[in-house]
Order: structure tokens, then sequence, then C-alpha cells
């Protein structure tokens, strides 16, 4: 009987009979959360109509799509050709393991004298080496060509990630500024991981993975333009 009354009891305090007024207590609590996330809404909204944020955000989001899309078009793509994971892991872990290697050297390169040089080279020679190893499976070239031409795609990847970082940093000075850019950055980021292999899932499903394959190229060779981002925002 004691536990049936206590059930009783917490649910009519979790449910008032009708007529009842909820205590004032209960009902801020209830409001706290709408409160919180209108704030936060407010202070993201408020961050991004500054100056050049709404632009930088945007073109973060465009230039780092390939990031999403090139490994695994690349992978789909070696894999219908050479008939083997295996093969087509290899490669495309030579391309990972190039850009994990040479990240660091482009940045130390972006910090010592600037984006604009560095970002049309490797603008132009990760979409050549893509297309060597689209050329070099159509060719039937040895399996090292593919790799090496890969592990090149890599090396030369577009640090646009880092480059973004490095602008939100010099275009605010507050460290609550640069708080709030970096978590929208992260945003931004997922969006490309989630968005990227979801067009490239598309494209492989309604026309193969050459052509998957050749839309992530395509796309590396597009953003090139791009770089006409706002990198001096912070002068």
């Amino acid at each position: 009987m004691d536990e049936v009354w206590h059930s009783r009891v917490n649910l009519s305090t979790i449910h008032p009979p009708p007529g009842r007024r909820i205590p004032a207590a209960t009902s801020r609590r209830r409001k706290v959360p709408c409160v919180a996330l209108k704030t936060i809404l407010r202070k993201y909204s408020e961050f991004v109509r500054q100056p050049d944020v709404a632009r930088l955000l945007a073109v973060a989001v465009v230039t780092r799509m390939p990031v999403g899309m090139v490994g695994f078009s690349m992978l789909m793509f070696l894999r219908q050709s050479l008939g083997n994971f295996a093969l087509a892991g290899t490669a495309v872990g030579a391309n990972f393991i190039a850009c994990a290697i040479t990240a660091p050297i482009l940045g130390r390169i972006i910090d010592r004298h600037g984006p604009a040089r560095l970002l049309w080279f490797t603008g132009i020679i990760q979409p050549l080496a893509l297309i060597g190893i689209l050329a070099g499976v159509k060719l039937e070239l040895p399996f090292p060509f593919i790799v090496g031409a890969a592990a090149l795609a890599g090396a030369f990847a577009t640090p646009i990630t880092t480059l973004t970082r490095a602008v939100w940093r010099q275009r605010f000075e507050r460290e609550e500024d640069r708080r709030t850019a970096f978590a929208l950055d992260a945003v931004t980021i997922e969006i490309n991981f989630t968005l990227g292999p979801a067009i490239m899932a598309a494209i492989l499903a309604s026309a193969g993975a050459t052509a998957a394959f050749s839309v992530a190229i395509a796309a590396c060779t597009l953003f090139v333009r791009t770089d006409s981002m706002p990198l001096n925002c912070s002068s």
C-alpha cells in the first residue's frame, strides 16, 4: 500500500489534477531551457552579422567540400577499377598519410609567406595528381604510379581548414569571439564530412564510381577560384 501511495503522490506531482495551479518554481524551471536556447541563438546570430563572418563561413563550407568527397570517391573508383579493396585502400592510405605529413609544413609556409600563392599552387597540383590517378587507371599504368599520384594529391591538398582557423584568430581579438568562431567552424566541418560523402553516394548510385571521382576532381578544380575568400579580413 505504501508503494502505491508513493506512486500516486509522484504522479500527482508530475501531472497535477485539473484546476490545480503549477508552483511558480516549477514553471520557472520549465522556462530555463527555452531562455538559454534563445540566448545562444541570439549570440550566434549577432556574431554572424559581423563584417565578413557570414561570407567566410560560406566560403569555408564550399572550399572544404572536397575533404569529404575525394577520399570516398577515390576508394570506390579504385575498388571498381582494380577489383580489389586492398589495392584501393593502399592508394587512399598513401593519400591520407602524405596529407598528414605535409599539413604542418604547409601551415608553416602560410605563417611565413601568406596563403595566396600556396593556395594557387596546391589548387593546381592536387587536381592534376587526381587526374593522374584517373588517367593511370584508364591507361592501365603500373600500380606504383597510382600510389604515387595519390600520395602527391595528398601532399598538396589545399590546407583550407588550417587557413580558416588562422583567419578566425586574426580576425578577432576578443577570446570570446574566437571561441564562437571556432565553434561555428567545427559545425561547418561536420557539415562537410556529412554532406560530401552523401553527394558522392548519390552519384555512385546513379552514375557510377568513375563519374563520382570525376565530380570530386572537378570540385577541387572549381574551388581554386574561391581563394577570393576574405583572407585579409584582419587588416
